[in-house]
Order: structure tokens, then C-alpha cells, then sequence
């Protein structure tokens, strides 16, 4: 299992799609969600307050538009493009959702993750073939962070900025690995790998990664201590959860779940308690607005 969306769009084979729709958020929700969906034909990102009505936030006129990642002061969002069989990073005002190409390679570049420095990392594949690495974007400039003949990506941001989870198959199965943003440094796994962990969602405290694994045989919802490198699991429904994301108050995780047959977004406290239902038909890659 290696990535949910990027099936659907072609991005790499190993992916598995899951082709949600996106629906209207419940109550419970403490802050805005933002995600992307199918909803409209293709994939297009949307934002949606407590109880109400999810918002076409990027107004764009063609391709499809994936894996929101929200700026610091939360004024602006990174993503994905795929338009013209091209892969690029773009960002859009949240307050007009007026989105602009902020790379431009013909290689692959998705996934973007937003520092709290303002830096942009992201996946590409500008090492040549199906190499995927990490870059980091800041300023206009572009530097490569990993050089490893494997799949590295999914790349999410320490709280301070100092370092990079990502996952990577490096070692056979896709583990979460941790490394140095600035200065020297060599990938640290932070999982075993006698299973797959993929898709890591840093906390706001900094202490703990949460991920989706499948040790249990189906994929769930895990955080690992950064420190201890202890893992707990989070989930313990009858289907396969994938794609957390840490709330900006460490409050709760929202994810993707396929338990009872469709795919819906739920949030979930990081000791497994409260799972809630946010979303009765869908929605993919959910990040947080406020």
C-alpha cells in the first residue's frame, strides 16, 4: 500500500485507490477541515466548518487539485496539480481561492507540506524514473533532501521545522523515517520493518507521529513516540484507515476509513477515544484550516 489518491491519478502503481466522494462534515468537528474530492467529476479541494456545508475553496478551470497543506498563519494553502499530464505545487489565497504554479518541472512534484518557517516539501521524481525523493522549496529555491533508489515521499514538517518525517520502502516495507531539514543527517526509521507505515501526520507537540500501518493485517491508525519510538494503535474498526491528521490543538486525528463498505472521513482523539463520523460519503487527504 503506498498511496490513496495518487492511484486515482496515476501518479505511481503501488498506490491503491479508494474513490470517495466528498459529503458535509458533522458537528463535531473543533476546526475547519480541508480535503480534496471527487465530488464533481474530479478532484478538486474543499473546506468545511463545523456543521456545515463543505466550499469549493480552489476556483480553478481544469485538472484536478489534491493533497491540501494549510500555510502557517493559515492564509494560504499548498497542493497538488495534475493538469496537461503534469504534476506541480501550487498555492492558493484561502480568502479568494486564487491559486497560483509554484514549481515547474516536467518531473512529478506532489505532496506538498508547509513548514512553520514557510518552506514547501515536497515528493518528485526530478531524479529520473520512478525514483521518488524529498525537496524542500523556500524562497524560489529548490534543494534535495533525500538521494536514496527507493520511494521516498509524503513528507510532514516537526513542529519547529527542524526535521522531516516521511515514509520511504528504502529498507523492503514502507517505514516512517525522520530526518534533519538543515545541515547533515542521515534518515532515522522510526518504525519497524516488518510492515508497512505509511503517511505521517507530525503533532502539534512534536512528540509523537501518526501514521497508517498495517502490523495488524488491515491498515489503522498508529502514532509512534519520536523519541521512545513506542507504537500505539490508535483505531480498531473492521476496515482499513488511512491518511491522519493531527488537529492543529492535538485534540484529535482526522482520517480516512473504508469501515462498513464506504469511505468517509472521521476524527478520532490520538488515544483511540471518540471516534466520530465527520463525513457520510467521503472526502480524501483532510488537512486542518483552524
Amino acid at each position: 500500500m503506498r498511496r490513496l489518491l495518487a492511484a486515482a491519478l496515476g501518479l505511481t502503481a503501488a498506490a491503491v485507490a479508494l474513490g470517495p466522494r466528498a459529503a458535509p462534515l458533522g458537528a463535531e468537528a473543533a476546526h475547519i477541515l480541508v480535503f480534496d474530492s471527487s465530488r464533481s467529476g474530479r478532484f478538486r479541494i474543499y473546506t468545511q466548518p463545523p456543521g456545515g456545508q463543505a466550499t469549493l475553496l480552489v476556483r480553478d478551470t481544469g485538472g484536478n487539485d489534491f493533497a491540501p497543506s494549510v500555510s502557517p498563519r493559515g492564509r494560504k494553502i499548498a497542493y497538488s496539480r495534475r493538469a496537461n499530464g503534469n504534476y506541480d505545487i501550487y498555492i492558493a489565497s484561502v480568502a479568494t481561492g486564487a491559486g497560483a504554479r509554484l514549481t515547474r518541472s516536467p518531473a512529478i512534484d506532489a505532496f506538498p507540506a508547509w513548514s512553520s518557517t514557510g518552506e514547501i516539501a515536497f515528493e518528485s521524481t526530478r531524479a529520473g524514473g520512478v525514483n521518488y525523493d524529498i525537496y524542500v522549496w523556500d524562497a524560489g529555491h529548490i534543494r534535495r533532501l533525500t538521494a536514496a533508489a527507493a520511494v521516498d515521499g509524503l513528507p510532514t514538517w516537526s513542529p519547529d521545522g527542524s526535521h522531516i518525517a516521511f515514509d520511504s520502502n528504502r529498507n523492503g516495507h514502507f517505514q516512517i523515517m525522520r530526518l534533519p531539514a538543515h545541515g547533515p543527517g542521515r534518515p532515522v526509521a522510526l518504525t519497524p520493518a516488518s510492515s508497512n507505515a505509511v503517511q505521517p501526520s507530525w503533532s502539534p507537540s512534536g512528540t509523537s507521529i501518526a501514521f497508517a500501518g498495517n502490523a495488524s493485517g488491515r491498515y489503522q491508525i498508529y502514532v509512534v513516540d519520536v523519541h521512545t519510538l513506542a507504537v500505539t494503535r490508535v483505531t480498531t474498526d473492521a476496515g482499513n484507515d488511512y491518511q491522519p491528521a493531527w488537529a492543529p490543538d492535538g485534540s484529535r486525528i482526522a482520517y480516512v476509513s473504508d469501515a462498513g463498505g464506504h469511505h468517509r472521513m472521521w476524527t478520532i482523539g490520538p488515544q483511540g477515544q471518540s471516534p466520530t463520523q465527520v463525513s457520510d460519503k467521503g472526502g480524501e487527504l483532510p488537512a486542518w484550516l483552524s
